[in-house]
Formats: C-alpha cells, structure tokens, sequence
C-alpha cells in the first residue's frame, strides 16, 4: 500500500528488505528465546508473573487434538495454491486490493469448509476473524477522508512545506531519520499499518521530492516506524 500511495513500483527494492527482515527476525528470535531461558529459571522475573490467564471452553477443546491429520494437510495445500494464483495474478495480470481480497475470501472459505467446519461454521469464523481487522479498515477509510479534505482546503501543502522548511537544512541522512521517527511516534497512536500507510504517506511522498531523496527512503521510514 505504502508503494503504490508512494508511487514506486510494487516490490522494488525487495533484496534489501529481506536482508533486514532477515537480520531483525534473527535478533528477535535470540532475544525472546533468552528471555524464555530467563523467566523458566525464574518464573518471578517474567513480565506476566502474577497475571491470571484463562483459556476459554472453545481454545481449550481446540487445542485438545493436535495431531496433524489429512484434512489439515487440505487447508494447507488450498492456502499454497491460493497464495500462488494470487502471486501469479499480481505478476501477470496487474491484480491488485479488489482482486487479491476475493482471491483470500474464496481462499478463507474454501479452507474452512476442508477443514470440516461446514457451511454455517465456516461463515461464524469468518466474522469472527473480521472482527479483529475493522478497526483497521475503519482508520484507512478516516485516513482517505483527512487526506481529501486537506487535497481540497489546499491544506496538504502547506504542510508539506513546512515540514520541508524545519528539516531542509540537515543532511539527508538525518532527514531520513526524522522521517522515521516521525512515523515511530504515529505508530503509537496508528498501530494498523494499512491506516498508517494511507494516512502518512501522501504526507511523506512528496516531502520525499523537496528534500531530493527517492521516495523508497519514505517507505523505508514507514516500514521501519511500523514496525518490521
């Protein structure tokens, strides 16, 4: 989303991405394993201890069979070949949101019913899981108003400029940070990235050309302040 509001092509720059990827998962991985090392040899070091958590009726009896059957071997091989049509559609035929959202409904559905949901369940799921994603779907579409309403009062380049203005006299290289820390601080009160991604960028983007910088490094500063 960020790209395409950027207007940089989709998936450019995607070596360099994964490489950090790589390197941030690496050191999150040894660092959430040393702090399980520390609270199992010291339960009373833990963050949590103290706090009750309770496993609800409908967890515990998911979590009472977990071995691997055929029906679960289904789900995955729907979700792979999924995945790969939609892959395949955004390469070859331009898919893009409209396309890729119902190739993930049909691909939700069609799990749930190999799963041995049935109709009715596989539909109670589905809003089930739906309601964890409206909140972010609600801050993209406020994210699309603010930005139109400051399009037309002529207000988003006044911004723009005064942005520009504060950071115009550092080296790139700490603009770039200040563009990241900016985002950091957005991230508090935006925690969804499509949200964040719709409501920075068409800031970011064209901030990005005054300061003479490629518009990656906008991504980049939004990524990175989202979180990777």
């Amino acid at each position: 989303i960020a790209q395409t509001i950027a207007e940089v092509p989709v998936f450019s720059a995607l070596g360099y991405r994964l490489a950090v990827y790589a390197a941030m998962l690496g050191f999150s991985i040894f660092y959430v394993m040393r702090y399980a090392e520390k609270v199992k040899a010291h339960p009373n070091t833990g963050l949590m201890y103290g706090s009750e958590t309770e496993m609800n009726e409908e967890t515990a009896a998911g979590h009472a069979d977990l071995s691997f059957t055929g029906r679960h071997g289904l789900v995955l091989l729907i979700t792979a070949l999924g995945f790969g049509i939609n892959m395949f559609g955004v390469f070859q035929w331009g898919w893009f949101l409209s396309e890729l959202s119902a190739g993930f409904l049909i691909i939700g559905f069609a799990a749930g019913l190999a799963g041995g949901l049935g109709i009715n369940n596989t539909f109670h799921s589905f809003v089930d899981g739906m309601k964890q994603v409206v909140y972010g779907a609600l801050i993209v579409g406020f994210a699309r108003a603010i930005v139109i309403v400051l399009e037309n009062g002529q207000i988003i380049d006044t911004i723009i400029n005064s942005l520009a203005s504060a950071i115009s006299s550092l080296p790139n290289e700490i603009s770039a940070i200040g563009m990241f820390a900016v985002q950091i601080v957005i991230n508090t009160f935006i925690p969804s990235g499509s949200g964040q991604a719709a409501t920075t960028m068409p800031l970011m983007a064209p901030l990005a050309d005054l300061l003479g910088f490629e518009r990656q490094i906008a991504v980049f500063a939004y990524q990175y302040g989202d979180g990777i």
